[in-house]
């Protein structure tokens, strides 16, 4: 949203504040962003005995700037080495804002749309679809379809879509569908946008006497409870 400019010379008095706290030589503090920084000074200045045949990026899309550049320092050739960059912005979740062409990667001719969607099924990947205009119909179309065609390999149940006006009644529909006796109950997950939304969550669960295991603590093998986490936390699972 936008701020007003007293706001905005406050936050700038904040920021200013924090940068000289980052610069103090007596107990610096550094960011992830200028460790990458300091990482990509470093390698230009005294460049590697060996470099890497051939880089792959996946999940470029919250891939920074410096991390890129760093990686092309480390690559044989550069720029103009063997690198796979493979991306979705779609998904991206920090902030971008910078082109590969800025870093002279070259894509015109090289480059094209992955159109085959092998992690979900034909039926998540239609309501998925749907709800596309909902967020963008110049980007969906008012049918919600994407204008870019992609296909499946896989099928599956269709998933059901509800909408809720108020949070008490979403959870009274959701604790409704897990039964305690079924088998497959440990499969389900609840993701939510915060943490804060996660602890009630858990609460609720323990409330109604069903075990619950949060995302951080879950490693990916078979474990009881259902799994609550947030958006952020389970992208990858």
């Amino acid at each position: 949203r936008p701020l007003p400019a007293l706001l905005r010379s406050l936050i700038w008095e904040v920021f200013e504040e924090y940068r000289s706290a980052c610069e103090n030589p007596d107990e610096p503090i550094l960011t992830w962003d200028q460790v990458l920084s300091e990482a990509l000074l470093a390698v230009r200045e005294q460049p590697v005995s060996h470099r890497y045949a051939a880089v792959v990026i996946d999940e470029a899309q919250d891939i920074s700037e410096t991390g890129l550049r760093f990686l092309l320092e480390l690559l044989e050739g550069g720029t103009a080495g063997r690198v796979l960059v493979v991306g979705d912005a779609g998904q991206r979740i920090y902030p971008g804002g910078w082109r590969l062409a800025d870093l002279g990667l070259e894509i015109r001719g090289r480059s094209f749309a992955l159109s085959v969607c092998y992690r979900s099924t034909d039926e998540i990947m239609q309501a998925v679809g749907a709800l596309g205009r909902f967020r963008s119909p110049e980007e969906f179309g008012e049918d919600g379809l994407r204008s870019l065609s992609t296909s499946t390999v896989r099928t599956g149940p269709r998933p059901i879509m509800n909408s809720f006006h108020v949070e008490d009644a979403e959870a009274e529909w959701i604790l409704g569908q897990l039964d305690p006796d079924d088998p497959s109950i440990d499969g389900s997950a609840i993701l939510a946008f915060t943490r804060r939304d996660v602890d009630r969550w858990c609460a609720r669960l323990s409330d109604a006497g069903l075990g619950s295991v949060r995302l951080e603590e879950y490693h990916g093998r078979p474990i009881p409870g259902v799994k609550v986490g947030t958006y952020h936390r389970a992208k990858g699972l």
